[in-house]
């Protein structure tokens, strides 16, 4: 499915300066800010 996605997104990034991770707690992680930009496509099987 990753594939899929960013074959439909080819110039997806990820702005890592804005991004905002989650305190680590044990072996949960994650962002509460994770920005991103794309050129959107036209919709698929809609």
């Amino acid at each position: 499915m990753i594939e899929t996605v960013l074959h439909r997104l080819p110039d997806y990034t990820v702005d890592a300066s804005q991004s905002d991770p989650y305190p680590a707690r044990g072996r949960h992680f994650g962002w509460s800010a994770l920005p991103t930009t794309f050129t959107p496509g036209l919709p698929i099987g809609a």
